[in-house]
């Protein structure tokens, strides 16, 4: 009878909370305790709620298997909330009282059964605070939080396919878990500032409650800035960074380029610096998104069903002007954003988080460069009106950057100011026209190709004509052999030195024109079973490494969010150069020219064709030396 009494008696307690300020209901003193001290550590306004609240937590069998570490990547339940109940795995609470403060049960997530008993408590403890609320004001539905977890704007599709570097893959099962895991780790992982800022940010804000004071000195904000060409490494330190533009392409003929191509433009300088001079001299460092494709070609019917990967490129602005205005001849526009000094912030460090732990899915219509870079902008600006909107084009992200005033537009209205202060940067086209046509109109005998036609009429029959190469497009066009004769006419003529320096430019484009064609005719008819097995094993190693060094897959796999200096056990060198990267570099020299002399063999009478092009600059840079 007294046994009785003393348990009505301990559940009296529990109840009206004798012992504790929290009035939910337990049957387990341990746990009580447990749940206490996880409460103190949390907002006030989550303690107010749940001491208000009728909540239940339990302890319950959930598994029919024996406790497993999250590492073994078993499906396990920990803790599971419904209702007004909370249940704990019996097995996880039994195995978090018996183990030492100082011990690491395992290398992932939380480290210890006690701390994953702390985080399966809070994270129940959030979903029972959060889904009290009406759905318009829930976390899980909350725009800066879908924004900042790469979800939708109804927060039903994840864009994010790399979880690598998660810290817990679970996260991505839907909203409602992305919104309780990252809370679980931002009560518990003092690092969490400095690894998801935004993040943090988010719920400090909300909930008035900083539970962090470190530093965030170890932060990597080190990014690869490469092209295929070169490699570098740049960090993108905060106090050099004196504007962040919107940097549109103007519209290409390719079929996925007709809408315009949206990057940004990150300028750093020293503070001292004034902005004109850094905005004509200072490192520009251009970021976009791509679809990732190891071919010269994208393929349309891939991109149009989301068979590439979107990565984020990061490059130098010399690389994209060499890409965009002389490969492609389209204009590079670039337009300061509005930002203030947290929206700067905000912007660097979700690119900085993108860089270390995001990889999407492109879709030329769906999910493209336009729809990567308005989320960036969306997470920088953080207003509410603009996460409603929708876009589909860098044209109309530029379109409607002008019509929020989000962009200063009129620093590009006198297009002569803006190229010389590093704001607009033209087509070749125009200066190559004008060169092509000071050739052309002194020599316009040497400037036809020789074309045929059919007469018409009963007595039909072949007649052959001449057609003049009015125009740099044309010229671009004609073969090799007819580039040669045209060349070969024009130097025989001993014209003078003005007329060869001006074909020498658009001669030098016509080559690098030749050189793609050459190159998409081998891309095409390459396939690894044309290649032995030794040539094919080097072939993926090359793309292994392209990965390494484009993308640095290959450094800080553990750890999440933003790289941390103690992450990797990959040493950086004494200019913070991660040396994995610099080993692929080195390695991936060796083995290009190794499939150099394998395609070579292959290909003898493509890459004769590519040296006899390469062949016509040199032939008018000799011809230079003894014109008048």
């Amino acid at each position: 009878m007294l046994r009785i009494q003393q348990l009505i008696f301990l559940c009296l307690c529990f109840v009206f909370g004798a012992q504790s300020s929290f009035a939910f209901v337990t049957k387990s003193d341990l746990l009580k305790d447990a749940v206490d001290d996880i409460l103190k550590v949390m907002p006030e306004s989550m303690q107010r709620t749940i001491s208000k609240s009728s909540l239940r937590i339990e302890l319950s069998t959930l598994n029919q298997r024996a406790l497993n570490t999250p590492c073994d990547n078993l499906p396990y339940n920990y803790g599971y909330y419904e209702g007004n109940t909370i249940l704990i795995d019996r097995a996880l609470f039994e195995s978090s009282i018996e183990e030492s403060e100082d011990s690491e049960d395992f290398s992932c997530k939380h480290k210890t059964f006690e701390k994953t008993l702390k985080a399966t408590l809070i994270h129940e403890l959030f979903h029972y605070y959060d889904l009290r609320k009406a759905k318009s004001v829930r976390l899980e539905n909350n725009p800066t939080l879908l924004s900042l977890g790469f979800w939708n704007k109804k927060g039903k599709k994840n864009f994010n396919h790399f979880a690598k570097r998660s810290m817990d893959r679970y996260e991505y099962e839907n909203r409602r878990e992305f919104a309780a895991v990252n809370f679980e780790y931002f009560i518990l992982d003092s690092s969490y500032k400095c690894r998801r800022p935004n993040l943090y940010r988010f719920f400090r804000d909300h909930f008035n409650f900083n539970p962090s004071n470190v530093s965030c000195e170890k932060s990597v904000y080190q990014v690869s800035m490469t092209d295929t060409r070169s490699n570098e490494i740049v960090e993108i330190d905060k106090s050099k960074v004196r504007e962040i533009h919107y940097l549109f392409a103007s519209e290409g003929s390719a079929i996925y380029s007709r809408f315009g191509h949206a990057m940004f433009k990150i300028l750093l300088c020293d503070p001292s610096v004034d902005l004109d001079t850094c905005r004509r001299r200072g490192k520009s460092v251009v970021l976009g998104f791509l679809a990732e494709n190891v071919n010269v070609k994208l393929n349309l019917y891939k991109g149009i069903f989301g068979k590439y990967q979107s990565r984020l490129l990061v490059s130098d602005l010399v690389s994209m002007k060499m890409q965009y205005n002389r490969e492609e001849f389209r204009n590079l526009e670039s337009y300061p954003l509005q930002f203030n000094k947290v929206q700067r912030d905000r912007f660097i460090d979700h690119f900085v988080r993108i860089y270390w732990e995001y990889a999407g899915k492109y879709y030329f219509f769906t999910n493209n460069c336009a729809d990567e870079a308005f989320r960036l902008l969306q997470v920088a600006f953080n207003y509410k009106w603009m996460y409603e909107k929708n876009v589909l084009s860098p044209k109309s992200i530029l379109k409607y950057l002008k019509k929020k005033n989000l962009v200063d537009s009129s620093v590009l209205e006198d297009r002569s100011y803006a190229r010389k202060h590093g704001l607009f940067y033209p087509s070749f086209l125009e200066p190559l026209s004008k060169s092509y046509k000071y050739v052309y109109n002194r020599y316009p005998r040497y400037f036809k190709v020789k074309k045929t036609r059919r007469t018409g009429g009963e007595k039909s029959r072949e007649m052959t004509y001449y057609d003049r190469l009015k125009t740099v497009d044309e010229y671009l066009e004609l073969s090799l052999e007819q580039r040669k004769e045209v060349l070969s006419n024009l130097i025989e003529a001993n014209p003078s030195r003005k007329v060869l320096l001006s074909m020498l430019p658009v001669e030098m484009q016509a080559h690098h024109l030749e050189s793609n064609r050459i190159l998409e005719e081998i891309q095409k008819e390459t396939s690894i079973n044309l290649l032995d097995e030794s040539s094919a094993d080097i072939f993926q190693e090359i793309v292994r490494l392209k990965n390494i060094i484009l993308f640095e897959t290959g450094v800080g796999q553990s750890g999440y969010g933003i790289l941390q200096s103690n992450d990797s056990d990959e040493q950086l060198s004494d200019d913070q150069v991660p040396e994995v990267v610099l080993e692929a570099e080195a390695r991936l020299v060796e083995l290009n020219e190794t499939m150099k002399d394998i395609f070579t063999d292959l290909f003898e009478e493509r890459y004769t064709r590519l040296e006899e092009s390469k062949s016509l600059s040199a032939t008018i840079k000799e011809a230079l030396t003894s014109a008048h």
